[in-house]
């Protein structure tokens, strides 16, 4: 049994790359463009977001594999203060996330000084966004785009929203707006939408190989880590948006894995 879920693909051994995740700020809007469809092309598993030595800006997805073999995080325990204002030991929590790639449409300049015009980076979706981006596909699909959202300019933003006593938002944004099948487009110029990199190139529109990325460290890698660390459950610690501190929520992906 493989550690992800898409169609009958198997899963790999192999530890790969990290890639970047693509996130917003409170309030900020980019274009992006999907390299795939949510759902039929993407993929889905459990991960566990840890923290380490308590620096909420040094988290760690690890990728859990209970199911298809043992996962040591999910043996570890760690501790942290409960609501009593006491001490005691809590086992590391695991979540459900779906992952698609995507184009972010948003020129920077590197340190280096090279100026890159888009960069692909991966959206991991929980729940209720992975729920409305599926919707937004439908709709696609339903008006005559077989491949839903894959091709599309989207305009997202990241908004937050009040439920409760509570200000909510989700790091990859909550608000998603389809512009256009650019893609679609039998007449595309690269270069004219952006499409290229930093030496005038059409970039790679592949999605990037989940496996390779995500394939669960060594339980010899997780054990140095556990070992030269402190290591604590991320997920407890990510939702400074939700819990209201507002400045850090403006200035940072202060949700974390709250995705």
């Amino acid at each position: 049994m493989a550690w992800f879920h898409k169609g009958d693909q198997g899963g790999s051994e192999s530890k790969g790359d990290r890639t970047f995740t693509f996130w917003l700020k409170v309030g900020e809007s980019r274009k992006i463009l999907f390299l795939e469809d949510i759902g039929t092309d993407s993929i889905g598993f459990w991960e566990h977001a840890l923290t380490v030595d308590g620096d909420w800006q040094n988290k760690r997805r690890i990728t859990c594999t209970m199911g298809s073999a043992p996962c040591l995080v999910c043996e570890q325990h760690f501790t942290a203060q409960g609501k009593d204002g006491k001490t005691e030991s809590k086992k590391f929590g695991r979540y459900h996330v779906n992952v698609v790639t995507v184009m972010d449409m948003t020129p920077y300049t590197s340190k280096s000084g090279t100026t890159h015009s888009c960069t692909k980076k991966e959206i991991p979706m929980k729940h209720e966004v992975f729920e409305m981006l599926t919707g937004k596909s439908k709709i696609r699909r339903d008006n005559g785009f077989p491949a839903g959202l894959k091709g599309w300019l989207v305009n997202t933003t990241r908004i937050s929203k009040k439920r409760g006593t509570q200000e909510v938002s989700y790091s990859v944004g909550n608000d998603f707006e389809p512009i256009r099948n650019l893609l679609g487009d039998p007449a595309l110029d690269m270069a004219k939408e952006g499409l290229v990199d930093a030496q005038g190139n059409p970039v790679d529109l592949n999605p990037i190989d989940y496996v390779k990325v995500h394939a669960p460290p060594s339980r010899e890698e997780l054990v140095t880590l556990f070992a030269n660390h402190e290591i604590t459950d991320g997920n407890l610690f990510s939702g400074a948006a939700r819990r209201g501190t507002e400045e850090t929520a403006k200035t940072s992906d202060s949700t974390g894995i709250n995705y």
